[in-house]
């Protein structure tokens, strides 16, 4: 190798350092100390994530997501399915299949193209999902607006957790089903409402 290419290369290195900044292509797992703890953005694709006891400035995914214990500055982008355990995320969340959340807590918007199961998470925007389930148990709360534009019916179970907006469908005949206390603050639009 000649010594331009090794300068090269140097720059390069010193580069990516200065930026906190990294794209990882292909399978990956992370902890706070094989990763940096404190990095900037990451972008890691074409294969599942594992990720736990990390922060990122934001979080961009190519493939499924499995996480643990992070913080993540601005947006995380998930292009396969997400199964996030006390996760923050201080700004837009996009899953683009189904997303599983335990003890997250989502700042602003989340956008699901698939189904949404949370326990115990917090919603601090609205949610507009494709899916055709959405569960929220043991203590989620949502301050925003639920919206779902799937043309088939939805089911949206409300299980010990409140939604503080308001619920709309595109199809008449999806259905909000309270569980356990459940209680939604604001009105249903073009759905039914059903108490167990």
């Amino acid at each position: 190798m000649q010594k331009g290419s090794l300068t090269l290369i140097g720059l390069l290195i010193s580069g990516i350092l200065l930026s906190g900044c990294a794209t990882i292509i292909g399978g990956f797992s992370s902890t706070a100390e094989a990763s940096g703890d404190g990095m900037g953005p990451a972008t890691l694709s074409e294969s599942n994530t594992t990720l736990q006891n990390d922060k990122f400035e934001a979080l961009t995914i190519g493939a499924n997501l499995t996480a643990t214990k992070l913080v993540i500055g601005t947006d995380l982008k998930v292009t396969g399915n997400a199964n996030l355990t006390k996760v923050t995320i201080k700004d837009d969340t996009s899953v683009g299949g189904d997303l599983i959340c335990d003890d997250v807590t989502f700042k602003s918007s989340v956008n699901v193209h698939g189904n949404l199961t949370s326990s115990d998470s917090y919603f601090g925007e609205g949610i507009e999902f494709a899916g055709t389930t959405l569960q929220l148990n043991k203590g989620s709360k949502v301050v925003g607006e639920i919206i779902n534009s799937n043309s088939q019916a939805v089911t949206l179970i409300i299980d010990h957790s409140v939604v503080k907006g308001n619920i709309g469908f595109a199809n008449a005949a999806s259905r909000v089903i309270l569980r356990n206390g459940g209680t939604l603050k604001g009105k249903l639009l073009n759905g039914k409402l059903e108490q167990e």
